[in-house]
């Protein structure tokens, strides 16, 4: 805690230097600092001792995943470029979490189902460091405002839908021999419970909701500060409510935040208040430095067996990753994407594709229902995948300047 709060008063003190002079976002200072502080390096904190820490992780990463959720899809416009953005959840996201599998396959020497898998963790686009690129003077600068709409609605919901890679991949390991269970599971249980019903149930609370907060406003039942506070309470509680109920909680929270900011009147309200930022900024320095300490150095850079992957092989998977998971397909969607307006466009949208927080909650997931050693492989796979996202798209933004 001291050292978390040493960190946040320093860069408080420098962060405008660090960001729109030095470009370095927030992301890869604060990993750093859990690295250090970490058991790697100064054992100030060490995570791993703690006997429930696979579900503080996934709880913590979920927290985190859905309050970034509702911040975004309030924010973004009425007449957002849908046509765009579902081409980025389908194909590009589909041939991603393909590519990315094959890679892992190939390269790490992986089987297909834990490849796939591996793949399906790695296929959302993390909101937390997407904010790095559509936010702040850089971007209002060099990125066209219809560029990080469509960058911050990506990421928003490809976490939602990545939980169906996600899913099928762990039914394929779990039931390797059983292809009708398999089809039957998926089918029912995931895509039209999980997520169908669980799309229904958000898109009613959020409805609910919004008509709720107006009503409350009218006649004065709702003072400022809660007012500022409603959209992340309403986020924690469909999230809450929709694992009670085994659906979705991505899909739930993010068709809760369209249908609760669907005429922009909470956003033209609140976008003033430097309540939302502030909050940010904090969890999402608490959660980095978090991560940090838990990326398995040890296991990444002098393996227990020869027959786990080496340094070498995780350095040339990750970058096969960064470059062919998304920007190709994005180039070759590009035509289909009248929103984007030039090639640079696409090949931005595709390059700016970060890997984090969804990544993490997805691997806190597979370790809990496959248990932790069954695939000792997957953490350090996962994790070195991240950290080479966040040195990439953390100090590449300058690279890419389209306004």
């Amino acid at each position: 805690t001291t050292c978390m709060g040493l960190f946040l008063v320093l860069f408080g003190l420098s962060s405008a230097v660090v960001k729109e002079r030095l470009y370095l976002s927030e992301s890869i200072l604060t990993t750093t600092i859990g690295t250090i502080i970490g058991p790697c390096v100064l054992g100030l904190l060490v995570p791993q001792s703690w006997p429930e820490l696979n579900t503080i992780l996934l709880e913590v990463s979920r927290l985190i995943i859905i309050l970034q959720i509702m911040a975004a899809i309030v924010c973004l416009p009425a007449k957002l470029h849908w046509k765009a953005l579902l081409i980025l959840l389908g194909p590009v996201m589909i041939g991603g979490w393909v590519i990315t599998a094959a890679l892992v396959h190939y390269i790490l020497g992986l089987s297909w189902p834990i490849s796939l898998a591996i793949g399906a963790a790695l296929s959302p686009t993390d909101p937390i460091l997407a904010n790095s690129i559509v936010k702040g003077k850089f971007a209002d600068k060099h990125v066209p405002r219809h560029v990080r709409n469509l960058i911050s609605a990506e990421s928003s919901a490809n976490d939602a839908t990545g939980a169906l890679f996600v899913q099928f991949a762990l039914l394929l390991i779990l039931h390797p021999s059983k292809p009708a269970k398999i089809a039957t599971d998926f089918v029912l249980w995931i895509t039209l419970y999980q997520n169908v019903l669980g799309a229904v149930y958000g898109a009613f609370v959020g409805y609910l909701a919004r008509h709720a907060l107006k009503y409350a406003e009218k006649n004065d039942m709702i003072d400022m500060e809660n007012f500022l506070a409603f959209s992340l309470t309403l986020s924690i509680f469909v999230d809450g409510s929709s694992v009670l109920l085994y659906f979705n909680d991505f899909v739930s929270v993010v068709f809760a935040a369209i249908a609760f900011g669907w005429d922009g009147a909470f956003y033209e309200q609140s976008k003033h208040s430097p309540f939302q930022e502030i909050l940010d900024n904090l969890s999402n320095a608490w959660f980095f430095v978090f991560n940090g300490t838990l990326i398995p150095w040890t296991s990444i850079l002098t393996p227990s067996s020869a027959a786990l992957p080496q340094f070498w092989q995780h350095l040339l998977c990750s970058l096969a990753i960064l470059a062919f998971r998304r920007i190709p397909i994005t180039a070759l969607c590009y035509p289909l994407m009248p929103s984007l307006t030039t090639v640079s466009e696409a090949l931005f949208v595709g390059h700016f594709g970060p890997m984090a927080g969804g990544a993490v909650f997805y691997m806190a997931q597979m370790r809990g229902q496959l248990g932790p050693d069954l695939y000792p492989e997957l953490e350090p796979t996962i994790q070195f995948v991240i950290v080479s996202s966040i040195v990439v798209h953390g100090v590449t933004v300058p690279l890419f300047k389209l306004g």
